[in-house]
């Protein structure tokens, strides 16, 4: 891969990444680490807030949580009983499930793996981000000039790393609204010439979500969601 030695991250910074990933999505509460918001179709889990979406669900979002498991697997990393199942889709079938007093031991449950797992899940993240990079260049290798210039500082890796986590890459086909993605690749693409890449990088994010918006379907009511995205763009400013 050919940002192995740009892309490189410490241990102790892949742990304040994750840090800043568990605030930005869970606010750092081990409540939030498995949530499932009332403007939404599914849960979320992790410090990453992972996609789990039922298998008859249709929507333009990456099942990133089933993901998470597969690589679980595949490194023979345990995982609870109740997870096993996972390749069937999320184990509740709408909201009102997961919040029955009933399923709260499996929340429970779910919530301890998670919170004893956050730094496998923190290189699940780097890994699945070091991977999308790489594709995003084949795709449009113009891309390269500010995705260099971001992950020159760690606030430029930080930045890449969650949004990746929290948009996408942007390159499947699947995670639009008509032709119109929301990605990585459509931010950088996005991206004028500013001396402050991770700045450039803040505009164009929130210009490309406003337009997702735009070219949302109504009933998803979307706009609600702009003001904590934009929110969380602040902390592209600080590492």
């Amino acid at each position: 891969m050919i940002f192995e030695d740009f892309f490189d991250i410490s241990p102790e910074q892949l742990d304040r990444i994750a840090e800043k990933i568990y605030q930005n999505e869970c606010a750092r509460k081990r409540e939030y680490l498995v949530w499932w918001s009332e403007n939404e179709e599914f849960p979320s889990l992790g410090i990453g807030h992972f996609l789990w979406l039922p298998n008859d669900l249709k929507v333009p979002f990456e099942p990133s949580f089933k993901k998470f498991l597969d690589v679980c697997i595949y490194d023979d990393i345990e995982i609870p009983e109740i997870l096993k199942n996972y390749s069937n889709g999320c184990i509740w079938n709408n909201r009102n499930e997961y919040l029955d007093p009933k399923n709260s031991n499996q929340i429970e449950e779910i919530k301890d793996w998670l919170e004893n797992t956050k730094d496998f899940q923190a290189e699940f993240l780097y890994q699945r981000a070091l991977n999308m990079l790489e594709d995003i260049i084949d795709y449009d290798p113009a891309t390269m000039i500010n995705i260099e210039k971001l992950l020159a500082s760690d606030i430029g890796k930080f930045v890449v790393i969650d949004y990746i986590n929290f948009k996408g890459s942007g390159l499947n086909f699947k995670e639009r609204y008509g032709t119109q993605g929301w990605g990585l690749l459509q931010v950088i693409q996005g991206m004028g010439f500013n001396p402050d890449p991770v700045d450039e990088f803040i505009k164009s994010a929130i210009a490309v979500l406003e337009n997702r918006i735009k070219n949302s379907p109504p009933e998803r009511n979307e706009e609600v969601f702009l003001k904590g995205w934009i929110k969380r763009f602040e902390s592209y400013k600080t590492f």
